[in-house]
This record gives C-alpha cells, sequence and structure tokens, in this order.
C-alpha cells in the first residue's frame, strides 16, 4: 500500500480526493439542510455546458465551465425568489436547459468526442496541478466563507423568512450557497465527473444528517465522510482497477447506509411511529410504559441537541415587536402579584421579565426547559432571586407539593412528544382556579412555517388549530378553555375548576 503513495499521480489523486471532499461536503451540507440536494445535478449539467462550450469555441473548458456555472447560479435565485414556485421547480427548469444545451453542444464536436466524455466520468489519477490547485482553492474558500458566515447561515438554513426578518442578508447568503455548489462542482469535473460529483456532494451531508442535529459537527462529520470516501475508494480502485470515480461514489453510499443503519435518530422515529397517535398526540396501542419512556428520552435528547445549537444566539433571533406581544401574554394571562408561576420551556428566559414584573417581588417563578444550553444563557441575565431555574422535561416533571397559580408555555408546546400526557400532568400541578397558558407572539402559521422549512427535530411540530387546541384542553379537564388565532399572536387558555 505504502508503494503507491510514492507514484507522483497517486499522490496528485490523494489530494485531490482530499480537496473534493472536505469541497463538496461543506456545499453538501448546505444543499441537504436546505432540501435543495437537487441542487447539484442542475449544477453539475450546467458547468458540463460550460466546458464543452469551451471545446466548441477553442476556449479554455475549465473557465468556461467556472462562467456558465455562476450564470446558472445567477438564474436561478431570481427565479426561485421571484417566481411563485419552490427552489426545486427554479432548479429543474435550469436542469433541463443545461443538459438541452450541453447535448446540443456535444453533437456539435467535430471527430472524438473523447475529452468531451471524459468530463462525464472524471479521473482522479490523470488530475493536472491546474485542477488541483482550483480545487483546493475552492476547498479551502469553502471551509472559510462557512466558519466565518456560520452564524448568518445557520438563520438561512432555519428560515428564510427569520433571517430577513432579522436584518440579516438571506438573499446573498443564498445566492452564495448556489454560486459555492457551481464552483465545486467545476472544480470537481476533472477528478471525479460530472455526473458524478453530484453523489459525493450529497451522500457525505446526508450520512452526517444522520448522526447529528449540531449544524457544526455535521459540517465535520461530512468533510470526514467525504474525505474518507475519497481515500478509500481511491485504494480499492487501485487494487481493482476500476474506475476511481465510480469506486468513490460508491463508497460514500456505503457510509450513508452505514450511517442511517445505526443512525438515532431513525432509531428514535422508529419507535415513536411503532403505535398510532391520536389527534391530541397521545401514543396508544401496545406500547409499553417503558417503551413509552425510552421513545420519550430520545426525542428530548434530539431536541436538547437542536436547542443547544442555538442558545447563544437565540436572543438574537427574537424581533422586537414579538418581544412586545410577550406583555400581552403576561396581561391575558391575568398574572397577578404574589402568584407562583411555572414557566415550561423557558429557553433564555425572554417571556420572565414580563412574568416578574406582574407577579412582583412577593410571588414566585420557577422555570424550566431541557435544553442545558437555553438555561446557561437564562441564568447569566440578571433575574430577581424569586425566579428559579431547572433542567426538567414536563412530561415526566414531578413535584408532589408543587402547586402553581399559572403555568406559562410559551413558544414551547409544539415540541412535546405527548401532548396529553403533559396536559394532564400541568392540569394536577394547578391550583383549583389556576390557569394554564399556551402562547405563541408569532403566530400559528408563521411557527408553523419556521418549523417546517427548518428541516430538523422541529419540522413537523405543529402548533394546533383553534378547534383541535380547545378539544385536547377539555379531553384533559380544563375549562373556560379560550383560543385567540390572530396573524400574528396565538394563545390558548383552560382553566382548572376551583
Amino acid at each position: 500500500m505504502f508503494e503507491m503513495t510514492r507514484d507522483p499521480f497517486f499522490q496528485r489523486a490523494l489530494l485531490a480526493t482530499l480537496f473534493a471532499g472536505v469541497a463538496c461536503s461543506t456545499v453538501g451540507v448546505l444543499v441537504v439542510t436546505m432540501r435543495i440536494s437537487f441542487l447539484g445535478v442542475c449544477m453539475s449539467h450546467a458547468a458540463f455546458a460550460g466546458a464543452l462550450l469551451g471545446l466548441v469555441v477553442g476556449l479554455n473548458p475549465t473557465a468556461c465551465a467556472v462562467l456558465m456555472s455562476i450564470a446558472a447560479a445567477g438564474v436561478l435565485g431570481p427565479l426561485a425568489d421571484r417566481g411563485d414556485f419552490s427552489p426545486d421547480t427554479a432548479i429543474g427548469i435550469v436542469f433541463s436547459s443545461a443538459m438541452g444545451v450541453s447535448f446540443l453542444l456535444l453533437s456539435m464536436i467535430p471527430g472524438p468526442k473523447t475529452e468531451a466524455l471524459g468530463l462525464l466520468w472524471g479521473s482522479v489519477l490523470t488530475v493536472s496541478s491546474g485542477n488541483l490547485y482550483l480545487l483546493g482553492a475552492v476547498a479551502a474558500g469553502s471551509a472559510l466563507l462557512a466558519t466565518l458566515f456560520f452564524r448568518q447561515i445557520q438563520t438561512v438554513i432555519f428560515s428564510r423568512d427569520l433571517a430577513r426578518s432579522l436584518g440579516l442578508p438571506a438573499t446573498a447568503v443564498f445566492y452564495g450557497i448556489l454560486i459555492a455548489s457551481g464552483l465545486t462542482t467545476t472544480a470537481s469535473l476533472n477528478a471525479i465527473g460530472g455526473l458524478l460529483v453530484f453523489t459525493l456532494m450529497v451522500n457525505p451531508a446526508a450520512a452526517a444528517y444522520q448522526l447529528t442535529y449540531s449544524l457544526k459537527r455535521m459540517f465535520v462529520i461530512s468533510a470526514v465522510f467525504g474525505v474518507a470516501s475519497g481515500w478509500l475508494g481511491l485504494v480499492i480502485s487501485w487494487y481493482l482497477d476500476l474506475p476511481t470515480g465510480a469506486v468513490i461514489v460508491v463508497t460514500s453510499c456505503g457510509v450513508f447506509v452505514l450511517a442511517s443503519t445505526f443512525s438515532p435518530k431513525r432509531r428514535a422515529l422508529r419507535g415513536r411511529s411503532s403505535a398510532p397517535e391520536s389527534s391530541s398526540g397521545q401514543v396508544q396501542g401496545q406500547i409499553t410504559p417503558h417503551q413509552r419512556k425510552i421513545v420519550r428520552a430520545a426525542s428530548m435528547n434530539s431536541q436538547a441537541e437542536f436547542f443547544d445549537s442555538y442558545a447563544d444566539r437565540w436572543d438574537s433571533m427574537e424581533r422586537e415587536e414579538v418581544l412586545g406581544r410577550l406583555e400581552r401574554v403576561a396581561r391575558e394571562s391575568q398574572t397577578r402579584p404574589g402568584m407562583e408561576i411555572l414557566d415550561v420551556g423557558t429557553g433564555t428566559g425572554v417571556i420572565i421579565p414580563y412574568l416578574v414584573r406582574a407577579i412582583g417581588a412577593s410571588g414566585r417563578i420557577l422555570a424550566i426547559d431541557i435544553s442545558e444550553g437555553m438555561l446557561r444563557v437564562a441564568k447569566a441575565k440578571s433575574f430577581p432571586d424569586n425566579v428559579e431555574f431547572r433542567l426538567a422535561d414536563i412530561e415526566e416533571f414531578t413535584c408532589p407539593d408543587c402547586s402553581y397559580d399559572r403555568v406559562i408555555c410559551n413558544a414551547v408546546f409544539p415540541h412535546f412528544v405527548n401532548k396529553a400526557r403533559a396536559l394532564r400532568l400541568i392540569y394536577r400541578m394547578l391550583r383549583p382556579g389556576g390557569i394554564l397558558v399556551i402562547s405563541h407572539p408569532t403566530g400559528r402559521e408563521a411557527v408553523n412555517r419556521i418549523h417546517r422549512e427548518a428541516g430538523s427535530v422541529v419540522t413537523e411540530d405543529r402548533v394546533p388549530q383553534p378547534h383541535a387546541m380547545r378539544e385536547m384542553l377539555e379531553k384533559a379537564c380544563f375549562t373556560n378553555v379560550q383560543v385567540t388565532d390572530e396573524p400574528d399572536f396565538y394563545m390558548a387558555t383552560g382553566m382548572k375548576p376551583a
């Protein structure tokens, strides 16, 4: 094995697969988490069309491929933003156009088409020094930009609408991802091939997505998987005398299969779907209490990891007008001086200042959350002594001697795994005449859209329709149920009978 490393061709191939693995995997995390994986196919065909154009007119194929991929990105961005359809539709339009142009240009190349067809399959063992420098520059640039603009990228991935509302350059970041995808596929044409680079872009990122919810760790794991797939495929193809690009892609497919097989997300999903779920969110059927506890723990661990990753910048994502509506939550929940309050899913404690103002020094607040990161940020704030924080899951929260005048669930109810169980436990902890408050100061539809676009552990978490929420609260024995469903404000309340 060490003898092959003395070969200059093999040494360049090792560097090429290293750079290609890092570049493709970095961009792959972005397209996978944004659910635009088809972008790789689109860009590879655009770059291929550009390279063919260079061969037809006698210009440098790589330079033409770069220009064509940037042009494709320039068309994709406005088309996706201005057209009344999803980015996938815009990608499909550009892809079909690039494919048609590619076939047209391929027919215009005189004589043997060996060089043109070589761009489809690639040859990492014959990569030139110029291509190697280009791959290295793209890999370094992708990693540098992902590091420098990590927070902006993270917010755009979570929700472009949210990023815009925070004043972040959501459109510029989205266009940057398109251009980075084009440059990466172009740089990988000679080494991996236009037909295969898409797979190397998606598979390592998809494998990393199976193993973590942390975007930072996803970038690292994806890069490791991409480089490992490249090097392992290179060695296998060397010994078995097989096409290197194809073997690298097959190896990356094997990495994804292994990651998917042992994914903690897959096990949690299988557990959650092992029994039917009613409209109230209560798991029914043959699942045992012990199995239910395991399922809930797996889900809570995933959610905790997800919210931990956002803890340090959560407050910067809160809009001023949204924070202003928290005062309305405190006011309409009839919170008064001296009351004892349980703040469920407190996060960074954004609603606590409004509750403290309402209960005064004689009241008390216990704020709980499943995220250690969120609680760490909340505890660092200057809250009075009558505010206590505790790491706890409401679905497992036991406190026989505890009783509260108000239980506040602000921006947390959709994340409950078993909503019916949570409501029953909350009912027991309320004093007679106590009130449960479920609020979302951004509105039901806005919350559901943000969760749906997040593409992560919260993607299926929804704020119920008013009639469904009313039904859940009444089944849990709450009375005087009221549901307010406005475009920018959602609030449901229920009372424990006196």
